[in-house]
């Protein structure tokens, strides 16, 4: 199993369009819902502050770059 991790710090001009493309990622990964793939997110309580976990089990490739959420 590999685990990845990111910490993004989202400047306030910047939060509506990160929130959206966020959404957007999150929507594609469950309607193709990838075998073998894990993930969350979460904002800090009182920050621009988010935090995203992926977790692929063995051989599995990481779905992210092929997903078309642009």
């Amino acid at each position: 199993m590999r685990v990845f991790s990111a910490q993004f710090n989202i400047r306030n001009d910047f939060l509506t369009a990160f929130e959206a493309a966020r959404d957007r990622l999150l929507s594609a990964l469950a309607q193709e819902q990838p075998k073998g793939v894990r993930y969350t997110w979460c904002r800090l309580p009182a920050s621009h502050t988010f935090i995203g976990w992926l977790e692929l089990d063995d051989g599995v490739e990481n779905p992210l770059p092929a997903i078309a959420a642009g």
